[in-house]
């Protein structure tokens, strides 16, 4: 989980966020409560992946989330978890499970779609 604020959504499920000082734009995959603007919430970050998912073992040990296009990012950090990665901030997903033997490395890996649950 992370402290999420929120910079502007609309209602295609569409929102910019912030988190410290990144901001992001990612789509709402659940909502369990009304949002409202300018309102921080407990939030988990998630990704989507349309095609291959593909993690590799990251040239530096750095924390980075670099904007692509759309909801696409490129990820660098530290493989926490079977599910975790922590670029500054924690990014969960089912597609990490796979990866489980670089748990404690740095890895790298291009998201299709940046999501949000609010839970």
């Amino acid at each position: 989980m992370a402290k999420i604020k929120i910079i502007s959504f609309d209602d295609t499920d569409d929102i910019i966020i912030q988190i410290g000082d990144k901001k992001l734009e990612a789509m709402i995959s659940i909502a369990l409560y009304n949002l409202k603007e300018g309102e921080e919430y407990d939030a988990e970050l998630t990704f989507y992946m349309f095609g291959d998912f593909k993690l590799q073992l990251a040239a530096n040990e750095r924390y980075d989330i670099t904007h692509i296009e759309n909801y696409s990012y490129t990820i660098t950090g530290k493989m926490i978890d079977s599910e975790t990665i922590d670029v500054g901030f924690p990014i969960t997903s089912e597609w990490l499970a796979d990866y489980s033997y670089l748990v404690g490395q740095y890895v790298t890996c291009k998201l299709d779609r940046l999501e949000v649950n609010f839970l």
